[in-house]
């Protein structure tokens, strides 16, 4: 393998990474807000 090769490999898969990352924070920010809503009604 090339290096040229391999930091096309290495570019794909850390922008892989981070696109899953920016899902994953998603999921948790849609998460936090379910919860801090089932808190709000129950100190109603």
């Amino acid at each position: 393998i090339n290096m040229g090769t391999r930091r096309d490999m290495q570019e794909s898969v850390l922008r892989a990474y981070e696109k899953a990352i920016e899902e994953d924070n998603q999921v948790t920010n849609e998460e936090e807000a379910a919860v801090e809503l089932e808190v709000d009604y129950e100190e109603e």
